[in-house]
């Protein structure tokens, strides 16, 4: 959508209209148009503008949009529609750009969303790109949570002290449900790493050939587990290469490894390990050993990976261990705890994140009235 926003200091245009759902190839988008021109806007771009009446008469309309696809609208008051379009970017786009021509301002969604205090503000515009149910229910709770935690540090505050300590210590994990994990997938050619891939995102994503050197470039996919997003980076086989575009797909490789957050080392346990393997065991940071084609005969021993190193075994052909392999990736990453599944509050952006850490420090030394107040800062500024 950013390609169609426009600077928020026009202050003649009289609606602004914004795609409420996230930027992805769907069944289904929302778009919202608000502002005192916006019935004047809306109808310009439908086939029949008697559309939007029938939608402020009766709350939903069926509707033509230039004569092209079948839209609903609905009506949410005299001056704000939602219209519900196919979800596939290429139409999403050619609707916001209509918009824009017809007069409206295209806008972030929190510019429409969001009313009220910062912390309102703030919720508004993550649960625009909530990535998961999940994560929107998180968000929906957050302001009931964080006044319970309050009147705790009133009631109880040694007891309310040490839990906004533990919360401190896992305060930037809420983070990460708007900034995904990067998550590598590394190893010698051929080790299964584009059929993983596959597998995990289920379909076609990387292209998959018996020939070494397939993957030239490193390919990302988003997906959400349990709330969480991660995005994979299928990577070119960490070899030595003698051509030279595959040998730039190597280097790509290498700087995406030495940069994610987790490194997923895939073995074929259907050919010998090699040099470049036992390498790779030995300077991968943050690994997770995926032991790759289990439904093939095995043709060396787990006893010869290092002692205590995490592993899972998985076959992209017949989608075993795929489950697991997310859960112990989310172990890794996520430690101990998981804010989606606590009902303690969670930050969601880097200053509610400061904020907390702030109130810990004020708890831990027995200020609560000051902790108090640096909570109340956060929900209510």
């Amino acid at each position: 959508m950013s390609d169609f926003c426009q600077s928020s200091s026009d202050q003649s245009v009289a609606a602004r209209a914004s795609l409420l759902t996230a930027a992805a190839t769907a069944a289904l988008a929302v778009i919202r148009v608000q502002g005192t021109h916006a019935a004047t806007i809306l109808g310009s771009c439908l086939a029949s503008p008697d559309a939007v009446h029938r939608a402020m008469r009766r709350g939903l309309a069926v509707a033509r949009w230039h004569d092209r696809e079948t839209v609903v609208l609905r009506a949410l008051g005299p001056d704000e529609f939602e219209i519900s379009c196919h979800g596939g970017q290429a139409a999403v786009n050619r609707l916001l750009a209509d918009l824009a021509h017809a007069g409206a301002r295209i806008v972030e969604p929190a510019e429409l969303l969001a009313h009220g205090s910062t912390f309102e503000r703030e919720l508004a515009e993550r649960f625009a790109y909530a990535p998961s149910t999940a994560a929107a229910f998180m968000l929906a709770a957050q302001k009931k949570r964080w006044q319970a935690l309050i009147d705790e540090l009133r009631s109880s505050p040694l007891r309310a002290a040490k839990r906004l300590s533990q919360l401190a210590r896992r305060a930037h994990l809420g983070l990460r449900l708007f900034d995904p994990w990067r998550v590598a997938l590394v190893g010698r050619p051929n080790a299964g790493k584009s059929s993983l891939l596959n597998a995990v995102v289920g379909y076609t994503r990387a292209v998959v050939h018996e020939q070494p050197g397939t993957t030239r470039d490193v390919v990302r996919e988003q997906v959400v587990f349990q709330g969480w997003p991660l995005v994979l980076h299928d990577t070119a086989g960490l070899r030595r290469a003698d051509d030279l575009v595959e040998q730039e797909g190597v280097r790509r490789a290498e700087d995406v490894a030495r940069t994610a957050d987790l490194v997923w080392l895939v073995l074929d346990r259907s050919a010998p390990l090699c040099p470049a393997d036992r390498t790779l065991l030995r300077t991968q940071r943050r690994m997770l050993v995926v032991l790759s084609k289990v439904e093939l005969p095995a043709v060396w021993s787990e006893d010869e990976l290092p002692e205590g190193m995490v592993r899972v075994r998985t076959s992209a052909v017949t989608r075993q261990g795929i489950r697991e392999l997310l859960l112990k990736s989310l172990e890794l990453l996520l430690g101990s705890s998981d804010p989606l599944q606590s009902t303690d509050p969670c930050p969601v952006t880097q200053r509610q994140v400061e904020l907390v850490h702030a109130a810990a420090r004020k708890a831990t030394q027995g200020q609560f009235d000051a902790a108090i107040a640096m909570l109340r800062q956060l929900v209510e500024e």
